[in-house]
């Protein structure tokens, strides 16, 4: 996907609608990105963003 340079990682996320409070960790370049950090990451040309979902199960 072809993203703008300097797009949050929290405006990504709105892109394909998925609501945050449900993906508990996302990663740019290998680097975990806090929530209190989704508004001041912002993307450069080659990122490459991870989506980790809930996982459950015993």
């Amino acid at each position: 996907m072809d993203i703008a340079a300097g797009t949050s990682v929290s405006q990504l996320m709105r892109h394909p609608h998925l609501p945050m409070e449900l993906i508990p960790v996302l990663m740019v370049n290998d680097l975990y990105i806090t929530p209190s950090d989704h508004e001041r990451t912002l993307s450069a040309p080659g990122d490459e963003l991870a989506v980790f979902p809930p996982v459950s199960g015993g």
